[in-house]
């Protein structure tokens, strides 16, 4: 499943700020099916916060993307 940025809500970051607690909730609910929240200034994306779940499913290719960007 490919999930285009175009989808999602970008919040503003003070927004994105007061809903971690209901956010954090939602990804222990839900947990890799959970949909990242994007947030930003002007609804331009600039960062996502996804579940651990994800992420730790994610990390081996984080880091090969970082060591191919350092090169």
């Amino acid at each position: 499943m490919i999930m285009e940025l175009s989808r999602f809500e970008v919040l503003p970051t003070s927004q994105a700020r007061t809903e971690l607690s209901a956010t954090t909730s939602r990804f222990r609910l839900e947990g890799l099916l959970s949909r990242p929240v994007l947030f930003g200034s002007h609804r331009k994306a600039e960062g996502v916060i996804i579940s651990m779940e994800l992420y730790e499913q994610l990390l081996p290719e984080i880091e090969k993307l970082q060591l191919e960007h350092k090169n």
